[in-house]
């Protein structure tokens, strides 16, 4: 069975740990993975996958860290992958990865910036990287932002089912994680009906 574990990873920054039966995946590593890894140790967990939603390096600056201590496969987009010099595996919209009886969805959400992705876990849990923050989304004015491509993924992610939980990169609403289907009620962003709307944000 699936466990979801969520640590501060540096500054406001949330990563994560999902572990089936011994074997685990890291979601942006951040810049303090410590206690990421403290926990896998006390566990014995065996590092599959450390799973990139960004280039960003509030997100992957302890990546070489991480591989160093407890190795993992890097996974990231092409896009991601080339700013970083390089990833073991490369993601792409609707590549599935397993983690035992764990599947593990990639969603191309591009708009943060042009590489960005969303996991989906077993249907349930949606760990969204900087593209949607509870009540809000990720900017778009950095290097390779597009506010078109945000409305695109908004609209996308708004299509995904209501139980889903919204795992973000950040800690910057009222809570750590929320229901989509709350967030569809709430957050300006995902009720942005379009592109000028969402502007205007």
């Amino acid at each position: 069975m699936v466990k979801i574990e969520t640590h501060p990873v540096g500054g406001d920054n949330l990563g994560y740990l999902i572990s089936d039966k011994g074997q685990c995946t890291i979601v942006d590593p951040g810049m303090d993975p410590s206690r990421i890894l403290d926990r896998m140790d006390k566990e014995g967990l065996e590092l599959e996958y450390i799973i990139l939603t960004h280039h960003h390096s509030d997100h992957t600056a302890s990546l070489p860290e991480v591989r160093r201590r407890a190795g993992g496969r890097t996974a990231a987009s092409r896009y991601c992958a080339e700013r970083l010099g390089g990833a073991n595996m490369i993601l792409i919209d609707g590549d599935v990865l397993e983690l035992n009886d764990t599947t593990m969805e990639i969603i191309h959400t591009p708009g943060h910036t042009p590489g960005s992705i969303c996991l989906l876990v077993d249907g349930k849990d949606l760990f969204t990287g900087d593209t949607l923050f509870i009540d809000d989304c990720g900017r778009c004015d950095l290097p390779g932002g597009s506010l078109e491509d945000m409305f695109r993924s908004m609209r996308r992610i708004r299509s995904l089912p209501d139980g889903i939980m919204v795992r973000p990169g950040h800690d910057y609403g009222s809570r750590v994680a929320d229901t989509l289907g709350n967030q569809k009620r709430a957050n300006p962003c995902l009720l942005a009906g379009s592109l000028e709307e969402l502007s205007r944000i």
